[in-house]
């Protein structure tokens, strides 16, 4: 496996878990919906139920991609090791 590949990989499973986190934080809304029992189509009224969504979101993009630049750094320190 050259390092193209293993990048390209790596950032396949970084698309796939910004999609995670977006997912999640849009679900995590139904859940809410659900356990205080109004109907799920009210979960994105309002600036901030979406404020909150985005902020689940945005945070779990962030934490994905230091995670992926952490995982990408080490992989090159100790391939040239």
């Amino acid at each position: 496996m050259n390092d193209d590949s293993i990048i390209k990989n790596s950032s396949m499973l970084l698309a796939y878990l910004g999609g995670l986190g977006w997912g999640s934080a849009y679900f995590y809304g139904w859940g809410v919906s659900a356990y205080y029992g109004f109907p799920w189509w009210y979960v994105g009224v309002g600036p901030d139920n979406i404020a909150r969504s985005l902020f689940h979101a945005i945070s779990l993009m962030a934490i994905f991609i230091i995670a992926w630049g952490v995982g990408i750094l080490l992989f090159f320190l100790v391939k040239q090791k």
